[in-house]
């Protein structure tokens, strides 16, 4: 048994998880700490550079909401295309494929070792669905995947939080993308707690691009128990 230091960025919280128990932990070849630690009550969490990515027990609330967020304004009955951004753990993926009317995924994770960990050593989140002949998955940097020239209806950014920083660069690298859907983009923008900051000044400098592109915004939320706070989701409509 061990005693687990989680960093929290947005609260600024350090907390410390006893009798937690490390079943993985290795540098990934991209420079990533990678941890699996089963943690009392929680359960199975994967944490990145000692911040949480996901939990076994609320990683399906989290999915659920982020990709019905991404269906609610797409009225096509099939053959629809999808494009996910980051979603390395497979369950983005999974919950995009039980829909009927999906025609191909397109998944862009940049890191092997993550892929490699979640489909070989931690299937929950994906279960079966790297089987699934509609998956292809491509092993590079969406930052430099954005100059091809791709065509999807649907577009589903499962990246990082949206920091003040690097929101230039995020800006760049949204209006490239937006040009790879004709209907539908869809983002993680970060955690909010203890409640959601709709005049958060990175939220509106990101929705203010997206409509500067042509998409119509919506926000939806879901509080997220391991996260301590709301997952805030960004999706842009044209």
């Amino acid at each position: 048994m061990i005693t687990y230091e989680e960093e929290d960025p947005d609260l600024k919280a350090t907390y410390l998880w006893h009798n937690s128990r490390c079943l993985h932990r290795q540098t990934t070849h991209r420079g990533t700490l990678l941890e699996m630690i089963d943690r009392p009550v929680w359960g199975l969490t994967c944490y990145m550079d000692g911040v949480i990515q996901s939990c076994d027990i609320d990683q399906d609330l989290y999915h659920t909401t982020l990709v019905n967020s991404a269906f609610r304004y797409f009225f096509r009955n099939s053959n629809a295309r999808v494009c996910i951004l980051g979603g390395g753990e497979g369950a983005t993926a999974k919950k995009v494929l039980e829909r009927t009317h999906i025609a191909k995924v397109d998944m862009i994770e940049w890191d092997r070792d993550v892929l490699d960990m979640f489909q070989y050593k931690f299937p929950t989140w994906g279960k079966d669905v790297w089987d699934d002949e509609r998956l292809t998955v491509y092993e590079e940097d969406a930052f430099n995947a954005d100059r091809r020239r791709r065509s999807y209806h649907i577009v589903i950014a499962d990246l990082f939080d949206f920091t003040m920083e690097e929101s230039n660069d995020w800006i760049v690298f949204l209006r490239r993308i937006g040009r790879w859907t004709k209907y539908c983009l869809t983002l993680y923008v970060g955690t909010h707690a203890p409640f959601i900051r709709t005049s958060d000044p990175v939220l509106r400098k990101i929705r203010r691009a997206l409509q500067e592109i042509g998409f119509k915004t919506h926000l939806s939320s879901v509080y997220i128990p391991s996260f301590h706070g709301f997952a805030v989701f960004l999706t842009g409509v044209r």
